[in-house]
């Protein structure tokens, strides 16, 4: 069997690279430190916290029938800040009591889109999707119900044809404090009476026509 024997320089060049390697090695690490993997990721989903009220959609136009351009121009918009789901053991490891909670994470506000035709007030939880092609946040919470009174008399249905009418958005608190949100809201009427003004109401969304129509009066 032939045998060989490094020289001098070959052991040299040898532990050069050997350092080299070592050092950029050494380099990786710090940088992963920095940066660690999630980081350098795309996040594509999140709950957050509306920090304002985030506006409501401009349209009634059904996705399907608008230019995404022209109907992402009409999404309503405000700032969130994102909250992180933790799973944390608040015991021991022999006696282990784990908890799942929000945690506000620092520095992460957000600008949030939103394509309901509803405002959604601050301080509500909401959970948002990137969007793919665009990189914006935009609010994936469908609301299909709202509550509110009727701003005045919201016509009856006559034969084939709708009533029509506005009512103000109100939102109901932990405490179940209904408040007026500032905001109205176009509804229709398929009821053959009319509704009266002032009336609490609930209304539901038609995800075919994308109009509110009243679900329920206050008939008291």
């Amino acid at each position: 069997m032939a045998k060989f024997t490094l020289g001098t320089r070959a052991i040299q060049q040898i532990t050069a690279d050997h350092r080299e390697l070592k050092n950029q090695l050494k380099n990786i690490k710090t940088t992963l430190a920095k940066n660690p993997p999630r980081a350098s990721l795309r996040e594509d989903f999140a709950y957050a916290v509306t920090d304002e009220k985030i506006t409501a959609r401009t349209t009634t136009s059904p996705s399907v029938q608008t230019d995404t351009v022209t109907l992402l121009n009409k999404f309503g918009n405000g700032l969130a800040s994102i909250w992180d789901f933790k799973r944390t053991n608040e015991g021991t490891e022999e006696a282990p009591d784990w908890t799942q909670k929000l945690e506000k994470r620092s520095a992460s506000q957000i600008r949030v889109y939103n394509p309901n035709l509803v405002p959604i007030p601050p301080r509500s939880l909401i959970t948002v999707s990137r969007n793919f092609q665009s990189g914006l946040w935009v609010v994936t919470d469908k609301v299909q119900t709202i509550i509110g009174k009727a701003s005045g008399s919201i016509t009856a249905r006559s034969g084939s044809t709708a009533g029509s009418g506005t009512m103000s958005l109100y939102y109901c608190d932990k405490d179940g404090t209904l408040t007026d949100s500032g905001d109205t809201v176009d509804v229709i009427n398929i009821a053959s009476s009319a509704v009266t003004a002032g009336a609490f109401i609930t209304a539901k969304l038609d995800s075919l026509s994308q109009r509110f129509v009243v679900d329920m009066e206050d008939c008291t």
